[in-house]
This record gives structure tokens, sequence and C-alpha cells, in this order.
């Protein structure tokens, strides 16, 4: 495997950090028991992703990061400073569902950069994002 595939897994996992943070933020934030149900499935679904990268990484010889790094860190802060004030359940869907959006165009971006069974799993974590953001949709709609 190439290194240039192995830091963009690693790009790949900081950003999979960045989701989990971002869901145990939002379900700090969200009393509604259905939105709360989806959002625990999303954070464990982002958490399986993390631990696969990570697990590939790994086993191809490279050294999975631990933590989102500086960019997450940031991307967090904006995150939370988006989340205040009001707007309630509606509000923390909407800017997750942003968040997951960006999320699906960096794996598109990654997808063309690697090859072989990086871009497997590259795919595999595409399609279980797309699925996640159907979830926040169908979860704002039922809102409504």
């Amino acid at each position: 495997m190439r290194n240039g595939d192995l830091n963009v897994l690693n790009q790949l996992l900081e950003g999979c950090y960045m989701a989990i943070s971002a869901y145990t933020d939002a379900l700090n934030r969200v009393d509604d028991a259905y939105v709360r149900g989806r959002l625990r499935e999303l954070k464990n679904s982002r958490f399986e992703m993390a631990e696969e990268l990570a697990s590939f990484i790994r086993d191809a010889g490279g050294e999975a990061r631990r933590n989102p790094g500086l960019k997450g860190m940031m991307a967090g802060l904006v995150q939370t400073v988006r989340l205040s004030g009001r707007g309630g359940c509606k509000k923390v869907l909407r800017s997750l569902h942003r968040g997951t959006a960006m999320g699906i165009r960096s794996y598109e971006q990654a997808r063309r950069k690697v090859d072989g069974r990086s871009r497997e799993l590259v795919e595999r974590h595409i399609a279980r994002i797309r699925n996640d953001l159907e979830a926040l949709e169908e979860a704002y709609r039922r809102l409504h």
C-alpha cells in the first residue's frame, strides 16, 4: 500500500472522530427520544467506521491517528457555536446533515486518491454515510 493511501485514510479517520464528537455534542442538546435513538445509532455507526479504518491502517503497516487533530478541534468549536442558541432538534439535525454531506464529499475525494483494497473500504464507507444522511433526513421529517 502506498504511503499516500495511508495519509488519505488517516484523514478520513480524523473525520470519523470529528463526527463522533459532533454526535456526542448533539446528544447532549436533544430531548426527543426518537431523535436521540437515531443519533446514538449514527454515532455507533461512525465509531465502527473509525475502528475499521484504524484497523485497516495498522494492518497495512501504518500508524492510525487517535484523535481529530487541530483541524478537528477547530471544526468542533465551530459546531458548538453553530448549535448554541435557539433552534432545538431541527437546528441540531440540520447541522449534522451539513457535516455529514461534507463527510461524503471528503470520502468521494479520497476515493479518487486511493486504489485497491483502500478504495473498496472507502466505497463501503460512502454507502454507510449516505444511509446515515437518509436517517438524519427521516428524523428531521418526523419533527415536522
